[in-house]
């Protein structure tokens, strides 16, 4: 009976001594885990941050191309008011030559 008590003893020993193995490596395993995650957790809020940085970023550059089409409208509109001008202005020019032609040419009368 002793020996078979001891014979269980050892083999509780044995048992118990591999559980507690088991239990150190499953602890290894959960550390590495744990730690597993918490790099994918800061790699998932500075994904986070730069996703937050870009759009920001765009709403920007948006804001700004907004800008730079409305001030292109203004200057094609300021273009537009300066070639009526310069039509205008030539129409005025071709109307005053042919005025100082006549001139001229009523004026060639009195030299002599």
């Amino acid at each position: 009976i002793i020996s078979e008590i001891q014979a269980a003893t050892g083999s509780s020993i044995q048992a118990t001594e591999q559980g507690t193995r088991e239990v150190d490596r499953s602890r290894e395993t959960i550390r590495l885990s744990s730690t597993a995650f918490e790099e994918i957790i800061q790699m998932i809020e500075k994904t986070l941050e730069s996703s937050t940085q870009i759009s920001l970023a765009t709403h920007q550059q948006t804001s700004a191309n907004e800008q730079v089409v409305q001030a292109m409208r203004q200057v094609a509109e300021t273009i537009r008011e300066t070639a009526g001008r310069i039509k205008g202005v030539n129409s005025e020019t071709a109307e005053l030559r042919t005025m100082a032609e006549e001139l001229r040419s009523k004026a060639s009368v009195f030299k002599v």
